[in-house]
């Protein structure tokens, strides 16, 4: 199964050194997961034109090891740390196989 997070963080404009609080937090947010059972692949994106937009790609065996992941510790710590640094909400879409 396979998630896609999209994270907008207020830019360093606004706040300053907001982005920068964002890649902290998104960098251990990836030490953390890599040790997740049944994570297939973990990767963190940020676009080129808007950099304070991020995207998580997430790739895990199963909706158990990724309901796991969501409930962990770091997971949940992740979310609480990033909140006031964030412009709009924290929207996760999980998808599985077209049959």
């Amino acid at each position: 199964m396979t998630a896609v997070t999209f994270i907008d963080v207020i830019p360093n404009q606004f706040v300053p050194g907001n982005e920068d609080k964002a890649q902290v937090l998104l960098k251990q947010m990836n030490a953390d997961t890599q040790r997740d059972p049944g994570l297939v692949s973990f990767a963190i994106l940020q676009e080129t034109l808007h950099g304070n937009h991020f995207t998580l790609y997430e790739v895990w065996k199963d909706e158990r090891a990724f309901d796991a992941h969501t409930q962990a510790a770091h997971t949940r710590e992740f979310r609480s740390d990033l909140q006031p640094l964030i412009g709009s909400p924290y929207e996760t879409i999980v998808t599985t196989p077209a049959h």
